[in-house]
């Protein structure tokens, strides 16, 4: 798991869901860009971008050798930034290599609303990936029988 907007509040929802330690390896709270570009591999010029997103969850997924990850990056206020406007995030899962990513646009008025509608939005696409792979994984057994 990478985030930035979030701060935090993805890895500790993550790490408080009962079950989670045999699966959950870490994270990486990237904040600044720096640290977005030289632990997790971003190379674009925008951190708050889709393409963003994706490469913090490639780059995590490399970093714990996890072969599931999610990421999120957006402006969660008080003010725009790379001229995006406030409650704008992107997410993205990789799920064994593919990536998934997403956009959300969120009320401007309350940064930790934001957040939280962050994580509950990251997660819903890291359940949609995981219930993908378990559909596809079904209809390839149903194939081959």
């Amino acid at each position: 798991m990478a985030e930035s907007v979030t701060g935090g509040l993805l890895a500790a929802r993550l790490a408080e869901t009962p079950g989670s330690g045999p699966v959950f390896a870490g994270g990486v709270v990237a904040y600044q860009v720096e640290v977005k570009r030289s632990l997790l591999g971003v190379a674009t010029d925008r951190v708050i971008s889709a393409s963003c997103a994706e490469a913090m969850a490639q780059g995590v997924a490399r970093l714990m050798g996890a072969d599931v990850s999610v990421a999120v990056t957006g402006v969660a206020g008080p003010e725009r930034q790379e001229g995006q406007p406030v409650g704008l995030v992107f997410g993205a899962c990789s799920l064994m290599g593919r990536v998934t990513g997403r956009q959300w646009q969120f009320e401007p008025d309350d940064p930790h609303a934001i957040r939280l509608g962050t994580v509950d939005a990251a997660l819903r696409l890291l359940d949609e990936q995981l219930r993908s792979l378990g559909d596809r994984r079904s209809d390839e057994q149903r194939s081959t029988a």
